[in-house]
């Protein structure tokens, strides 16, 4: 016997158009026990962040555009860290030069994935922009941590956040709507913890490692 698994709605329906073949949906899980929130009550600065390639795909530039609309405002209290490197993490360098914005942007580089929980433990507000995306391992993990996300409504995305329940999904190519949600989780901090702990309630619930592993297990014994 055959058995196809895929981990989203979104990777189920293409292969189900594109080969006539369904599967079983079984999605990533994260360890709930690892990625767990440390200071739930962080409230200054505010730190938005983002854990990712930097490639095109992921849609950084506009939150790096969102993030200047903000600081335009004189929106001080916050900061923009970005974790990864990518093949225009120096045209983004470069962007955040000319938009004076050097002190309040960190660029983190590539780190280890065993050593990633303090980055999103000195956050505030998970974004994630990316322009296509099949799951979003990251944001599950941002929501374990117990951090609001903001995400492209793309994908499998729309399936690792609920909107204005763990965080939001809109259109993040738009900087102006992408600043205008950030704006209303930075000045509101009761929303801030109130969608990060729902959202590591969701975790817990829907990608939990342990309980997805042993789908997995009793589907391969079912086979068997």
């Amino acid at each position: 016997a055959v058995q196809l698994f895929s981990t989203s709605d979104v990777i189920n329906r293409f292969v189900i158009n594109e080969f006539g073949l369904s599967t079983k949906i079984i999605p990533f899980g994260v360890d709930t026990k690892f990625f767990k929130p440390i200071n739930q009550k962080k409230i200054k600065p505010i730190v938005i962040g983002i854990i990712k390639s930097i490639e095109p795909h992921n849609g950084i530039e506009f939150l790096i555009d969102a993030f200047n609309i903000l600081i335009k405002k004189k929106i001080n209290n916050i900061k923009l860290n970005i974790v990864g490197t990518g093949s225009i993490e120096n045209r983004l360098r470069k962007m955040v030069k000319a938009s004076k914005l050097e002190d309040k942007v960190n660029f983190f580089g590539h780190v280890p994935h065993n050593k990633i929980l303090p980055h999103y433990q000195n956050l505030s507000i998970f974004v994630c922009p990316s322009l296509r995306e099949s799951f979003g391992v990251s944001v599950i993990e941002a929501s374990a941590s117990g951090l609001p996300v903001i995400a492209n409504n793309v994908g499998g995305l729309k399936e690792v956040v609920q909107h204005k329940k763990t965080g939001y999904l809109l259109d993040t190519t738009n900087p102006e709507k992408l600043a205008e949600y950030l704006e209303k989780l930075i000045s509101d901090d009761n929303l801030r913890f109130n969608l990060g702990q729902n959202g590591r309630d969701f975790v817990k619930q829907k990608f939990n490692w342990n309980a997805n592993v042993k789908k997995m297990l009793t589907t391969y014994k079912d086979i068997v």
